[in-house]
């Protein structure tokens, strides 16, 4: 997939080099994407454009209310306006609210940590998981040509991962690898310098390609874990049912029991810097 925003053309060439070499270890297509936002959000850019039409509406009210209370205390004329007559015009209130909207709209695309900040968590949840998915099934019919397709999805907006693939590369590698290639991109991301998005791209495609030969080595290469065998090396004959809709990747759902390094799993947690 091309589309990797906010990467330059070395970055690009780093990350596609990872890509060529871990495929040299896998029959799966290994795909990255990363995209700025995976939802406009318009509705909490219309809540910005609200209260800054309301804070305007009542700081130009109560400058005029003061000047003309000062006018009116220095004049004592009986027929000056009393300060409690300050009124809009229908052609004042037009365009303040109006032209005070339009700003904050145009305020919260500008500073996205305030749009974040009025986006529900579980809301950017579902909309970078959907978004993945179809990336997913757009890859799969546009480049992976009957090949099983493994996904990287970064959106930057919402400071998350998602790893998704196909039914049978999901099924075999179990949520448990998938995590483990999320989680190795979470860690290099947070380090929050210049390149690690980049850095822990090129981890988890390595991680993803050690982890998907084992199962879908190359061809004329034999199989460490043949499809349907257990890993746990209890002797189950790999007949478990995947978790939820094995149609896909985890979508999300990750699991309940807290792991080792609680706040990993916490997307407020993640890195703050654009």
């Amino acid at each position: 997939m091309r589309e990797q925003v906010g990467f330059s053309e070395d970055d690009n060439a780093l990350v596609e080099d990872a890509i060529v070499e871990a495929e040299k270890k896998t029959s799966v297509q290994i795909l990255t994407y990363v995209t700025q936002s995976s939802d406009r959000y318009h509705r909490a850019e219309d809540v910005v454009g609200i209260l800054f039409t309301v804070m305007t509406m009542i700081c130009v009210w109560l400058g005029r209310f003061f000047y003309q209370l000062q006018a009116w205390q220095t004049t004592q004329a009986t027929d000056a306006p009393s300060p409690w007559d300050s009124t809009f015009t229908i052609h004042e209130a037009l365009l303040l609210i109006g032209g005070s909207f339009v700003l904050g709209v145009l305020i919260a695309r500008v500073v996205r940590p305030l749009k974040r900040f009025l986006v529900n968590i579980r809301t950017m949840e579902e909309e970078v998981q959907g978004n993945a998915l179809l990336t997913l099934r757009e890859a799969s019919w546009t480049q992976a040509r009957g090949k099983p397709v493994l996904l990287i999805y970064v959106s930057r907006f919402e400071k998350m991962v998602e790893v998704v693939a196909d039914e049978t590369v999901a099924h075999e590698l179990g949520l448990e690898n998938l995590m483990a290639i999320r989680q190795t991109i979470v860690r290099a991301w947070r380090e929050g310098r210049k390149g690690s998005l980049c850095h822990g791209l090129r981890e988890g495609v390595e991680v993803a390609g050690a982890l998907c030969g084992e199962i879908f080595p190359p061809p004329g290469v034999e199989p460490i874990r043949r499809i349907g065998d257990s890993s746990d090396g209890n002797g189950d004959s790999g007949d478990k049912k995947p978790n939820g809709n094995s149609s896909n990747a985890p979508k999300g759902q990750w699991p309940t029991d807290e792991p080792d390094d609680k706040d990993s799993r916490s997307p407020k947690q993640w890195p703050t810097d654009d």
